[in-house]
């Protein structure tokens, strides 16, 4: 999912009459020599993936306060140690590979 798409699910669409340029949780953060925007709201992390446009279309959370856990953290996908259900196992699959 699109980091965008991740905000306007979360906060319940968009706010056509304004851009994250305009919103106060979008700030300009300096990285080595160069800036790039990041949204408060989605999270501020070292990596490229949470650097955001700021010609976006903003989305339902703007200029509201900063939640306490950032988006990216929210539509983090799980461990994907849990099984599904109806998922076989090696065992089930081979089992006379299998002691």
């Amino acid at each position: 999912m699109r980091k965008i798409s991740a905000m306007y699910e979360w906060s319940g669409g968009t706010d056509y009459r304004h851009t994250c340029y305009e919103c106060r949780n979008c700030q300009k953060v300096k990285k080595g020599n160069r800036s790039v925007y990041k949204c408060m709201v989605y999270g501020n992390t070292d990596s490229a993936s949470s650097d955001w446009k700021a010609s976006y279309i903003a989305c339902k959370h703007f200029n509201k306060p900063v939640p306490a856990v950032p988006v990216i953290r929210i539509t983090k996908r799980e461990q994907d140690t849990q099984e599904i259900e109806g998922q076989l196992s090696i065992e089930e699959c081979f089992p006379e590979v299998m002691p």
